[in-house]
Order: C-alpha cells, then structure tokens, then sequence
C-alpha cells in the first residue's frame, strides 16, 4: 500500500500518527531516501524494517547540485538506468523478509530489469525526434537534474531540492529573459507542485504552459494515456517524455 499518493509532494509530506502505527507496523518499508521525504526522514531511520532503496547506488554516480546545499539530489528515478540499481534493494530485502519465495522475486527482478532496460531504449529513441537546440526543460523546481544528464536536456527550475520556499520575484524575471532569449517555446507545472509560479513565467514571457509533468508523484493506479498507465513507473516516463517532445518540438 501506498503512504503518499499521486500528486502528494513527498518532500513537505508530514506522518500522521495513523501513518506512523502503519510503518510500525508494516513487514517492510521502502522509501527513496537522500533526503527525498525530508519531513519524515526521522521517522524512517526509526523504523526497524524501512529501507532505502537508493542505498546500492555508488555516491559516485549520485549528483551534488549547489542549489542542493550539500545534500545529492533524491530524484534518481528520471534516469531509468539509475532507477534500475534499486530493484537489487528490492529483491534483496523481499527476500529475506519472505525467504520461502526468493526464487520468485529474483525472477520478478530480473524480469522488471528487462521492462526498465527497454523503457530507457524508447526514452533516447524518443528524445531523439527533439533537436539538441530546443532540449531546454523550464519546470516548478530542481527534479530534473538527473533527466538532463541521462537525456541530453538543459533544465533549469525555479527552485531546489525542496518545494517549501517560493520563487522570488527576480527568479521569475531572471526565468523570463531566459526564456525569451533562448526562444522556449512551452515551460511546464508539475502535479505535486503549485503551478502559480509557472503560470506568471508562461503569461510574462509568451511562451505556452506545454502540460503537466509527474515530478515527486506518480499519477492515479488505472489511469490510462495512450496504452500505459499513469500510476506506474513505465506510464509516468512515457508521459513525461511524450510531453516534453510534444511541447518543445
């Protein structure tokens, strides 16, 4: 079962004492890590059998942004090829909690391995209908890092790790001359994230809001888009992907 559901921004996320009776609870306990649901990342560390799924990734791969204030940026999952060194996590702590059916989870993982390998295949075969001159993603906050160094984008967003703090009025002017310079032509709201800020940036400086992109939040379980669905990993990068080419072509 899911703690945050979509359009929940797990980085101002706070638990509920029902929610902490259900980690307690629970057999096991996963959750991204590096700071990702910052507010509850106390509660976490407390729990005997949560997990973070990020901690096999060599820190080495894992990016430091300055925006980021010394902390690796958490949103690994845009790069599905970093995205699929948590499926080890997975299988390694399903089967230790359940050791009667490992042999059914390391095969699941292999399997899933498979779908995420295939998933990055139509990813860069995707980016490539876009040219390299109009790869400039303008986006809420800082999730994108990840995507831009996998995919070849520039990103830039109006605000850090977190989503607590408001962009300011000489950050959304600063975004306006950017955006006219470069001659952008969409910039794009997030799901879990307000899109005020992004609305202004579209009005000031003519260019259009391109759709809706799954930032720290997957879409509903079951709604479906052009044959995926939204509420699972593979449904959230297709959109994502299909949105961003569509706008900026």
């Amino acid at each position: 079962s899911e703690l945050m559901g979509p359009g929940v921004d797990p980085h101002l996320y706070k638990a509920s004492a029902g929610d902490v009776a259900k980690l307690s609870n629970a057999d096991v306990v996963f959750y991204v890590g590096l700071l990702l649901e910052g507010k509850i990342q106390d509660t976490l560390e407390k729990v005997e059998n949560a997990h973070a799924v990020t901690r096999g990734i060599s820190l080495g791969r894992l990016l430091k942004p300055v925006e980021f204030e010394g902390h690796y940026d958490p949103h690994i999952w845009f790069d599905v090829m970093l995205w699929v060194e948590t499926v080890d996590v997975v299988v390694d702590v399903l089967g230790k909690a359940d050791p009667d059916h490992l042999s059914d989870y390391k095969k699941n993982g292999v399997a899933t391995k498979g779908k995420m390998m295939a998933l990055h295949q139509w990813a860069l075969a995707k980016v490539k209908e876009l040219p390299e001159n109009k790869r400039i993603l303008i986006t809420s906050h800082d999730a994108y890092n990840y995507f831009a160094r996998a995919y070849n984008f520039q990103v830039v967003g109006l605000q850090g790790i977190s989503t607590v703090s408001e962009a300011s009025l000489a950050d959304v002017t600063k975004m306006v001359d950017f955006i006219k310079d470069k001659g952008v032509k969409a910039v794009f709201v997030e799901s879990s994230v307000s899109p005020e800020a992004i609305k202004r940036i579209s009005q000031d400086s003519g260019a259009k809001i391109g759709g809706e992109l799954f930032s720290d939040a997957m879409g509903g379980r079951g709604q479906m888009e052009g044959g995926y669905d939204l509420g699972t990993y593979e449904g959230m990068i297709k959109h994502n992907l299909n949105t961003i080419v569509r706008a900026l072509k």
